[in-house]
C-alpha cells in the first residue's frame, strides 16, 4: 500500500514512457499516449475522418494512484489547485 500514491518522477516511474506507451480503447475509439519530456504527460485523442487527429487533450502528470502491480491512474493539479484525472 505504501506505493499506491505519490508524485510521478524518475525514481517512482515504473511505466515505459518511451516505448509501450500507447493504448487503444476500442469501445470509445480513443487512443491514450504517455510521454516524458522533462516532465510526464498523458495525451488522449481520437482519429477522425480522413485520418485526422481530433478531440485532443493533454495534461501534465503530477501524481500517480495505484501500485502498478496491476495498473495506475494519473492525476494533475489544475490552475486553482484541484486534483483532476488526466483523462
Amino acid at each position: 500500500m505504501g506505493r499506491s500514491f505519490g508524485r510521478l518522477n524518475a525514481a517512482t516511474a515504473v511505466e515505459h514512457f518511451a516505448n509501450k506507451n500507447r493504448f487503444y480503447h476500442a469501445a470509445s475509439r480513443t487512443w491514450f499516449e504517455m510521454a516524458a519530456r522533462g516532465e510526464y504527460f498523458e495525451r488522449r485523442y481520437q482519429i477522425g475522418y480522413g485520418g485526422e487527429t481530433t478531440n485532443v487533450a493533454e495534461a501534465r502528470i503530477d501524481y500517480f494512484l495505484g501500485s502498478a502491480n496491476h495498473a495506475r491512474s494519473y492525476l494533475h493539479r489544475t490552475g486553482d489547485g484541484r486534483l483532476r484525472n488526466c483523462q
